[in-house]
């Protein structure tokens, strides 16, 4: 499957290669606005990089000093 089918038809929820939703990922190594995350597939045993982008924040607390 292509990159943009991992995306907009399985939300990244899924194995690239053998569409089996059993992956482990790692947690995300943030860069400024991007971010990279190790998964693999438990299933056939494929390993790739889920590429993070942010996009907005929310629960924003602001907090007065004194």
């Amino acid at each position: 499957m292509s990159s943009k089918q991992y995306v907009n038809r399985f939300d990244g929820a899924v194995c690239p290669v053998c569409r089996s939703s059993d992956i482990i990922s790692g947690g995300v190594d943030a860069d400024g606005s991007v971010g990279t995350s190790g998964v693999s597939c438990t299933s056939c045993q494929s390993t790739w990089t889920d590429v993070w982008v942010v996009t907005q924040y929310t629960n924003l607390v602001i907090v007065q000093s004194s």
